[in-house]
């Protein structure tokens, strides 16, 4: 799941992510916090997992408390990234005028220009590389937020038949395998379109009164 610590002593205590590694005495998890720190030998089990689980849906609801915060981390990172553009085009645009205005127009005058607009525009990359963090942030609220408003449904359907058509393989081979899974520990695994889908044919099959033979996806 993304990042969304609002500061440094949040992101001390936040889980962002954690994996299954192989150890002499068998399997165990690797916890990543969001400040970059990794803790090792965690048990492997279903406890340790539940527990993980808890703590990042309680991570993901309060991130979707602030998400207006990040939305105007977005638009503020936006805003600088667009100047830090045009500063670079007119910066580039106007030394090469004046190089030519004065005569100058020689290989050390065009490579003073061209090194100039590229050192402004390598100014930009941090803004521009948080205008992505930001906007991956606020993709992935909607997305937990599509999520828990259509959380009945969601958890309803192995009663329809149609519920994954359109659906990509892979997606559909996880609702059919996992027992939760639109649990926050397969956030990265589905998208909200892929929610959408099934929410629509669900809808549309609910809709529609007929009668199918036993749903696939029945658990």
């Amino acid at each position: 799941m993304k990042d969304y610590s609002l500061d440094k002593e949040q992101s001390k205590h936040y889980i962002k992510d954690f994996r299954t590694v192989k150890t002499e005495t068998g399997d165990a998890y690797e916890i990543i916090f969001a400040d970059g720190t990794v803790f090792k030998n965690v048990q492997a089990n279903e406890a340790n997992l539940q527990k993980i689980e808890k703590i990042q849906e309680e991570q993901a609801k309060k991130g979707v408390e602030n998400k207006e915060t990040f939305i105007s981390r977005r638009t503020k990172t936006g805003v600088l990234t667009g100047l830090s553009a045009v500063a670079a085009g007119v910066a580039g645009y106007g030394l090469t005028t004046l190089a030519s205005t004065m005569g100058l127009v020689d290989s050390t005058a065009l490579t003073f220009a061209i090194g100039t607009g590229v050192i402004t525009i390598l100014g930009s990359i941090p803004a521009f590389s948080k205008l992505v963090q930001n906007h991956g942030k606020v993709k992935e609220l909607e997305k937990i937020e599509y999520r828990d408003t259509h959380k009945e449904q969601l958890g309803n359907i192995g009663a329809f038949a149609n519920s994954l058509v359109g659906v990509p393989s892979k997606v559909a081979r996880l609702i059919e395998e996992e027992q939760n899974p639109f649990s926050i520990l397969n956030i990265d695994s589905f998208s909200q379109e892929d929610l959408e889908t099934i929410i629509d044919n669900m809808e549309r099959e609910q809709k529609t009164g007929l009668q199918y033979v036993k749903s696939q996806n029945s658990k």
